[in-house]
């Protein structure tokens, strides 16, 4: 029962809203782009295996899981985070700029 609690409700999710608000910050902030390029592969490694420890000590990503509700749920939204800075910030020769544009 507390298990779904935390997963449907707004104020138990809000690193998801936290990690935008930190990338638009951070983008219209001191260095721009730059300041977020240099941390986008690291959190997308760090919360990549992170998720991947998770999976495997957890055997799946159920949201019944208390571990899965407050570190898999956030590690989603860093990587997500990052993956979508990731595509803002990327040079238009790159690969991650053509899968993200028109």
């Amino acid at each position: 029962m507390i298990a779904s609690f935390a997963f449907r409700l707004m104020i138990a999710r809000m690193d998801a809203l936290a990690v935008g608000a930190l990338i638009a910050l951070v983008l219209r902030g001191e260095g721009g782009a730059a300041a977020l390029t240099r941390w986008v592969r690291p959190v997308i490694l760090v919360a990549g295996a992170t998720l991947v420890v998770l999976f495997v000590w957890r055997r799946g990503l159920n949201t019944e899981d208390l571990p899965v509700l407050t570190i898999g749920f956030s590690a989603l939204a860093l990587l997500f985070g990052a993956v979508i800075a990731q595509a803002v910030t990327a040079p238009a020769y790159t690969l991650a700029n053509r899968l993200f544009s028109q």
